[in-house]
């Protein structure tokens, strides 16, 4: 999986398991609470070095790209 994938795919378990977290939030039993409280949180940091590392792969690739006008030119044309 790509970096971008992860990151997208990590988002939605994020939301997955806030979604989980918020119904049981109404009426769940402590202990479910508490261990979805605890997914959540994995889900986050998950989320949060994908993010990492699609910034990082993001950030390689600006460093690495042509210096010539015309590629200049086509990257920020991408950027909008």
């Amino acid at each position: 999986m790509n970096a971008r994938d992860a990151y997208r795919a990590t988002f939605e378990e994020y939301g997955r398991k806030l979604n989980a977290l918020e119904r049981l939030m109404s009426s769940g039993p402590p202990c479910e609470i508490e261990a979805a409280r605890l997914e959540v949180e994995k889900a986050r940091m998950a989320h949060s070095a994908a993010r990492d590392e699609l910034a990082m792969e993001l950030a390689c690739v600006r460093r690495h790209a042509p210096s010539h006008p015309q590629a200049a030119t086509a990257g920020a044309a991408l950027t909008r």
